[in-house]
C-alpha cells in the first residue's frame, strides 16, 4: 500500500533517469493496485458487466436445441426510455454576478457555453455519461482540452476505468487524495505524443490477446482494433499474416500533494525554454514556502516509464472530472446502478416467454401415441400431427390406431405474469413516471402548477437532484477552462462585439480577467494601491481563481429533465402574462426557433421589459373569442369533444 508520504519528492533529475523513473513508477503501480482492488471490491462491481451484456442481448444461456430460445430484451427497451429521459435536456446553468462591473463577463458566460454546448454536441457526451451512471452505478464525464481541436472539449468516463485513490467520501471525487484514468493506448500513438520517453513503454498486451479483456472503455479499444486483423488472417495464408497491433494502457494520474518549496530560491514548476519563460500558462514559478502544486500535481505513466510528471494543467485545481451517481449511497462509492434490479426480471422474462413458446408448440404439433404392434417404427417417425393431411396405415388386428394428445390449455397466469414483470421493470426503474410527465393526455383537465410539480416521482426528483449537483461542478470547471483556453479572437468570432470586454483592453490585453482583483490590491476608496500598480498584475491564474469567486452558477431546481418542463414552460408563461417576463425569454424556455435576441444593452429580463416598452411590442390579448384565463391545461379538440357530449 503506497503511503502518502511515499508519493515522490520532484526530483532535479530528468524523467529519462533510471533511478527517477524506478521511483515514481514504484508508486504509480502501487497506487493502480490499491485503487483497483478498492474499486473492484465496491458492491455490484461485478453487475457493471452483466447489465451492458443484458443491453447487448448477450445473455448466456443453455437450453435444448428442441426447446424454445425466444428472448424479448425488455431490459434494453428500458435502458434507452431511461436515457433518454434523462439525457434529454438542455443546459439551464446560469452564470451571474452581484459586481455589475462584470455583467458584461457573465453575459459573455452564458452565450459562450450555450453556443459550445451545441457545437462541440456536449449533449451526446453527456448521454455517454448518463448511460454509464444507469449501468455502473456511477460514471464520470471529463472535462479537458482537446490539444488536437484546440478546443474544450467532453467526454463520459467508464467507471471501471476511473480510480479513485483513497477518497474521503461517495458524493464527489473531488476529495479524494488521487485520482486515476486508464487508457489503452498504441505505442505508435505514446510515442508521437511523448517523444522523449515514450519508446521506453513496451506493449502490455497483443491486440490478438484482447479477447480475453472485460468490455470496459479501455479495452473496447482492442476490441475495434482486433476486427481488422482478424479479418485479414482470415482471407490471407499464416505465413503473409500482418503483424500484431501493440498496445499499452496510459494512466494519468491526478494527485493532491501538499509540498512546498524548502529551497531558499524559487524554483520552477512546468515547462520552462531556454530563456526561462514558461512555453504554457499552466507552468509558472513558486517561491519559497509556498505549494509545489497548487492545482494538483499530474504524472502520465505507462508500463513502468514516466511519461510525464509536472503540474496538473488545469487552473480549477480540481480533478477533471465530474462524478454522477444517479442513485447514491453513503456506504458505497458506486451507489446503486438503476438498472440492477433489472437483471433478474429479465431473466424471469426470458423464462416464462420462452415456456409460453413451448406451450404453444405443442399446441401446433401435439403429442401422437401409437401402438408399437399396430403401427411400425418407420411410420411412426413420419406422423407429425401439424402437417395437413396426415395418413397412415395400422393393422386393427393387432393393436389401436394412432391417438393425438391434446394440449391442455394454458394457464391465465402466464400472459398476467408477462405483463406483470414488464410493468414491474417500467416502475424500478423509473421508466413509467418519467413517461407519464411526458404524455399530457394523462394529466388531469384540472390541473395547476403545482399538480404538474407532484406527478414527479421522488425517483425522478432524487436523480434530477443529482444531476443538478452534478451539473454546477460541471459548470464551474467549464468557466475556469473558458478563462484559460478560450483567446479573443475566438470569442470574437463566435459571438461579435459581445464577446469582448473592458477587460482585454487593459494592461493584460486579451484577456477578460482584471489586471487587480485581490483585496489587498486595493485602497479604501477601491483604486489600486501604488505597491499594485509597481508590481504589476499577478499570474493569470491567480487572478482567475479570485476572479471567478465573483460569480455564482444558478441552476433551478427540478429544471434539469425535459420531462420535468412543462412546470418550467407553464410558469413562465404565467408570468409573461402578468407582464413580469419579456418574450425573448418566453420563446427561448418554450424551444421556439428563430426568436432573435435581445439588444446587448438589455441582459437581464428587468431591462428587456424597457427594451420591449420602447420597440412597442409584448403579449397582445386577442379581441376575438373566449379571453384566455390561465387556470387550466390547454388540450386539443376541447369544442369538437364538448359538442358531442352535449
Amino acid at each position: 500500500m503506497p503511503d502518502d508520504s511515499r508519493i515522490p519528492a520532484p526530483s532535479t533529475l530528468s524523467p529519462e533517469d533510471r533511478a527517477y523513473s524506478d521511483d515514481v513508477g514504484s508508486f504509480c503501480r502501487e497506487a493502480v493496485t490499491e485503487s483497483t482492488r478498492f474499486l473492484e471490491a465496491q458492491k455490484g462491481y461485478k453487475n457493471i458487466q452483466q447489465s451492458i451484456d443484458a443491453i447487448s442481448g448477450e445473455t448466456p444461456f443453455r437450453r435444448s436445441e428442441s426447446l424454445s430460445s425466444t428472448s424479448i430484451n425488455y431490459f434494453s427497451k428500458v435502458f434507452f426510455d431511461v436515457s433518454g429521459s434523462l439525457t434529454d435536456q438542455k443546459p439551464f446553468w446560469d452564470y451571474d454576478t452581484d459586481n455589475k462591473r462584470f455583467d458584461q463577463t457573465a453575459l459573455l458566460y452564458n452565450k459562450y457555453s450555450s453556443n459550445w454546448y451545441a457545437r462541440r454536441h456536449i449533449g451526446l457526451r453527456f448521454g455517454d455519461t448518463v448511460k454509464y451512471a444507469l449501468v455502473g452505478g456511477c460514471s464520470y464525464n471529463h472535462q479537458f482540452w482537446n490539444k488536437s481541436a484546440q478546443a474544450i472539449d467532453s467526454s463520459g468516463e467508464d467507471p471501471r476505468d476511473v480510480f479513485p485513490f483513497r477518497p474521503a467520501s461517495t458524493e464527489t471525487c473531488q476529495d479524494a487524495k488521487g485520482m486515476l484514468i486508464r487508457r489503452a493506448r498504441p505505442l505508435s500513438y505514446i510515442r508521437k505524443m511523448y517523444p522523449k520517453n515514450g519508446y521506453q513503454v513496451k506493449a502490455e498486451l497483443s491486440a490478438q490477446n484482447a479477447l480475453s479483456l472485460e468490455n470496459t472503455r479501455a479495452g473496447a479499444l482492442y476490441h475495434e482494433l482486433l476486427s481488422p486483423w482478424d479479418a485479414w488472417k482470415n482471407e490471407n495464408e499464416k505465413s503473409n499474416r500482418l503483424p500484431s497491433l501493440d498496445i499499452a494502457y496510459v494512466y494519468t494520474v491526478y494527485l493532491d500533494d501538499d509540498r512546498r518549496n524548502n529551497k531558499s530560491y524559487p524554483v520552477q514548476v512546468g515547462q520552462f525554454g531556454d530563456d526561462g519563460k514558461a512555453l504554457n500558462n499552466w507552468s509558472y514559478i513558486v517561491q519559497p514556502k509556498e505549494l509545489l502544486y497548487p492545482r494538483k500535481r499530474c504524472i502520465v505513466y505507462s508500463n513502468g516509464v514516466i511519461l510525464y510528471d509536472g503540474p496538473s494543467m488545469y487552473w480549477h485545481g480540481l480533478y477533471p472530472l465530474c462524478k454522477l451517481t444517479l442513485d447514491p449511497m453513503p456506504w458505497s462509492w458506486l451507489g446503486k446502478g438503476p438498472m440492477w434490479d433489472l437483471l433478474p426480471l429479465q431473466k424471469s422474462l426470458d423464462s416464462t416467454l420462452r415456456a409460453l413458446d413451448d406451450h404453444i408448440q405443442k399446441v401446433v404439433r401435439p403429442a401422437i401415441i401409437g401402438d408399437r404392434r399396430a403401427v411400425s417404427r418407420s411410420e411412426m417417425k413420419y406422423a407429425d400431427a401439424r402437417k395437413a393431411g396426415l395418413k397412415m396405415l395400422y393393422n386393427a388386428s393387432q393393436g389401436k390406431p394412432l391417438e393425438i394428445v391434446p394440449t391442455p390449455p394454458l394457464d391465465p397466469a402466464v400472459l398476467e405474469t408477462i405483463k406483470l414483470l414488464e410493468d414491474h421493470m417500467d416502475r424500478l426503474s423509473g421508466s413509467y413516471d418519467m413517461s407519464q410527465m411526458t404524455r399530457l393526455n394523462q394529466i388531469p383537465s384540472d390541473n395547476t402548477l403545482e399538480k404538474i410539480a407532484n406527478t414527479m416521482s421522488t425517483i425522478v426528483r432524487a436523480r434530477s437532484r443529482a444531476i443538478e449537483a452534478f451539473t454546477e461542478e460541471f459548470a464551474q470547471m467549464l468557466a475556469f477552462n473558458i478563462a484559460q483556453f478560450v483567446t479573443m479572437n475566438e470569442r470574437v468570432a463566435m459571438m461579435g462585439q459581445s464577446g469582448v470586454t473592458p477587460q482585454d483592453f487593459d494592461t493584460d490585453p486579451g484577456s477578460f480577467i482584471p489586471d487587480y482583483v485581490h483585496g489587498r490590491d486595493f485602497d479604501s476608496e477601491g483604486h489600486p494601491t501604488a505597491e499594485a500598480i509597481a508590481r504589476g498584475p499577478l499570474p493569470r491564474y491567480d487572478r482567475a481563481r479570485e476572479f471567478l469567486q465573483q460569480f455564482v452558477y444558478r441552476i433551478a431546481p427540478n429544471s434539469q429533465l425535459s420531462s420535468a418542463a412543462t412546470e418550467r414552460k407553464l410558469m413562465y408563461l404565467q408570468l409573461a402574462r402578468a407582464g413580469l417576463i419579456d418574450h425573448w425569454t418566453l420563446l427561448d424556455v418554450l424551444g421556439i426557433p428563430n426568436a432573435g435576441s435581445a439588444p446587448d444593452w438589455a441582459p437581464d429580463i428587468t431591462s428587456r421589459l424597457l427594451a420591449e416598452k420602447m420597440a412597442n411590442v409584448g403579449m397582445q390579448v386577442s379581441p376575438e373569442g373566449r379571453k384566455a384565463s390561465g387556470d387550466k391545461m390547454p388540450t386539443a379538440n376541447n369544442d369538437r369533444l364538448a359538442q358531442k357530449e352535449s
